[in-house]
């Protein structure tokens, strides 16, 4: 790893570390609800962060939760700031992590390829392939 990208990475793991806490005990903003924090990316000239976080309770969120946190960033950077010893604290951008959606959808269009499979080798009468050992 380069000098380059460590600073940025190791900013982010603090910025993400500190901000879990500020969130859960000083943000008193009903709509940002519980929520959790996945990753924290910090451009590399430590100018911006960009958050991605998930609600907790998906089927309980507050439509506006995103905008609670982006209307709160500045009380956030002033949090950060008194703990942070760095003159200029990243702006921050909150954004809904889709990671977990997306890897649920892949996983369910691999599961109806394989049923399909089975399906095809069925219809001609193959026999089902045996599965290869995994490498563990």
């Amino acid at each position: 790893m380069s000098a380059s990208n460590a600073r940025p990475q190791r900013l982010a793991e603090q910025i993400k570390r500190l901000l879990v806490d500020i969130i859960r005990h000083e943000v008193k903003d009903p709509r940002v609800g519980l929520i959790t924090l996945t990753h924290v990316e910090v451009s590399r000239d430590l100018s911006h962060a960009k958050i991605y976080v998930l609600p907790f309770d998906p089927s309980k969120k507050d439509p506006d939760w995103l905008k609670a946190l982006a209307s709160g960033s500045a009380f956030l950077r002033i949090q950060l700031k008194k703990s942070l010893m760095i003159r200029h604290v990243p702006e921050l951008r909150f954004v809904e992590d889709e990671s977990i959606d997306k890897a649920l959808h892949l996983s369910k269009l691999i599961d109806a390829a394989r049923r399909a499979d089975e399906l095809n080798a069925k219809a001609r009468g193959d026999e089902p392939a045996e599965p290869e050992p995994s490498e563990s």
